[in-house]
């Protein structure tokens, strides 16, 4: 189930120019941003944020509490997060091996997304940016965590439409959300959260 009617919406409000409300706002500087990205990559990009959306209401929410707010059971409001572990935890185990079966995941299994690096000495000196190479998925919640890297890279400008890597994660990454779907869709441990999924 893919978010057709989001990509378009998510491109027209990252390209547009010119004015908002009554004021004339100086967005000459983003016009090309649109070009920046490819439409799998705004596809990706939507259907993650929808399947975070889904899991808030079905109650895939972390425990942001304190450790003594938890010890102690007091009520606190907190950040709404959706939980990928524990969400991941009740998909079946076989989502692994057909992840490994199919030909556009299999970069996540064999060049998994690498982590970005900062490398920090003295008072707060930033030296050096490096990816580092990350370790082969070994569960369904490692390629959870697989998919969220790419999300996080994606959303924080680390991926390119240029670059060809980039297309065959973000694709991969889309092609594995797609997957999940497949798998949890007619499962009564996510009927709440297939039923917040749909726009209708």
């Amino acid at each position: 189930m893919r978010l057709n009617c989001i990509p378009q919406d998510l491109r027209i409000a990252l390209a547009c120019v010119g004015n908002v409300g009554r004021h004339t706002m100086h967005s000459s500087y983003r016009e090309d941003i649109a070009s920046l990205a490819s439409e799998e990559m705004f596809e990706f990009f939507a259907t993650f944020a929808r399947f975070e959306y889904a899991m808030k209401r079905a109650k895939f929410l972390e425990d942001s509490r304190t450790k003594k707010q938890k010890k102690d059971g007091d009520t606190a409001e907190v950040n709404a997060r959706a939980n990928w572990n524990t969400f991941a935890t009740l998909v079946d185990k076989s989502l692994l091996s057909t992840v490994k079966k199919c030909s556009v995941c299999k970069v996540l299994i064999e060049d998994p997304a690498k982590r970005h690096r900062v490398t920090i000495s003295g008072e707060k000196n930033f030296d050096t940016l490096q990816w580092q190479d990350a370790d082969a998925p070994q569960s369904v919640n490692d390629l959870f965590l697989q998919v969220r890297r790419i999300r996080n890279s994606l959303f924080h400008g680390e991926k390119s439409v240029h670059s060809n890597r980039d297309a065959e994660l973000v694709r991969a990454g889309l092609h594995f959300l797609d997957h999940v779907w497949e798998a949890i869709h007619d499962s009564d441990s996510f009927t709440e959260f297939v039923d917040a999924f749909d726009y209708l």
